[in-house]
């Protein structure tokens, strides 16, 4: 089995970016997470370049910088739309 997290680009802080599917990517907890979450922040400012393209990034980047307080009930109707999404493609058990 894998040890597997769910790394955000843009920290969980920022409710802005928070549950944004493109801040978010799929790494080993060890040592990838935390490699990339410190000292090699550039390699993964590149591969989220590479993976995004340049204007996505540069959208993700000032969306990230922008002031957003958390709106618990939108959250919880997004959460359920995207579980309903999954249930109805055949992507949830």
């Amino acid at each position: 089995m894998h040890n597997l997290g769910v790394s955000h680009y843009w920290g969980r802080s920022r409710e802005s970016t928070r549950y944004d599917l493109d801040n978010v990517t799929l790494l080993c907890n060890l040592p990838c997470h935390q490699r990339w979450g410190g000292e090699e922040r550039a390699e993964y400012t590149q591969y989220m370049i590479n993976r995004l393209g340049q204007e996505r990034f540069d959208l993700l980047t000032v969306w990230a910088n922008t002031y957003q307080k958390r709106d618990d009930a939108l959250v919880e109707m997004y959460l359920r739309q995207k579980i309903k999404e999954l249930e109805v493609g055949g992507r949830y058990d």
